[in-house]
């Protein structure tokens, strides 16, 4: 059952900030914030920020995991450094510390500032707040217990298995991370811009030779094999 709409100025602003979103640049962090801290999708008519993203899901190019972890990572820098440095940094590092409390993200980035001997929290960025550098902060703050996590790294280890799982992962994490910075209003572009920054060269044609299969475009695929042939010497 639909949530009755508000008032007309509200869903004027939903719709500002959706096309927004919409624009999917890294800097459109902000727009999810405000979108989802204040629920402008209740004006659009959807019951939760999830059903609006399933259903914008095409005019996103994206999932709703992806939205999610965008929201997440405004509302962690918000905590940490405040709102003027919303889009500032990548989502995967910060993740790390949807669990601590806004009090203990802000220690976290205070403590950046002085083991990185910055001026102020307006001065990190993402070469600071690495997925590395945070875990350690972390450590050092007491936030999470070091034992744990190398107890997590060597059962990784122990198991070949689950290494390439991890491996795998990685992947997929740097493909989205690089699927939704990527700025342009096609999705294909961006699936273009995406491959391109992640993927070998050659197993970009070999994706391109597996979907051209079902067009039977024995041409064009001839032509790729022998790309292939090539970037193997």
């Amino acid at each position: 059952m639909a949530v009755p709409k508000r008032k007309t100025a509200a869903q004027k602003k939903a719709r500002e900030l959706e096309c927004q979103i919409f624009s999917n640049s890294r800097a459109n962090q902000n727009p999810i914030y405000e979108f989802c801290k204040k629920k402008y999708y209740l004006d659009l008519g959807h019951n939760t920020k999830k059903d609006w993203a399933v259903a914008n899901r095409e005019a996103l190019g994206r999932s709703y995991d992806s939205i999610n972890n965008d929201y997440h990572t405004a509302c962690i820098t918000v905590d940490m450094c405040g709102e003027e440095l919303i889009g500032t940094f990548c989502s995967y590092p910060l993740l790390q510390m949807k669990n601590l409390s806004a009090e203990e993200r802000k220690e976290v980035a205070e403590h950046a500032v002085e083991h990185f001997e910055l001026e102020d929290v307006e001065d990190l960025d993402d070469t600071h707040l690495t997925h590395p550098n945070i875990n350690q902060f972390m450590i050092e703050l007491e936030f999470i217990d070091a034992k744990a996590v190398e107890s997590d790294s060597d059962d990784e280890e122990s198991d070949d298995n689950d290494e390439s799982e991890s491996d795998h992962s990685k992947e997929d994490r740097d493909f989205n991370n690089a699927l939704s910075e990527a700025e342009s209003r096609h999705f294909a572009r961006r699936i273009a811009i995406a491959i391109e920054a992640t993927i070998e060269p050659i197993k970009v044609l070999r994706i391109c030779k597996f979907v051209l299969k079902s067009y039977k475009n024995d041409h064009v695929i001839e032509e790729i094999e022998g790309m292939i042939k090539k970037l193997k010497r």
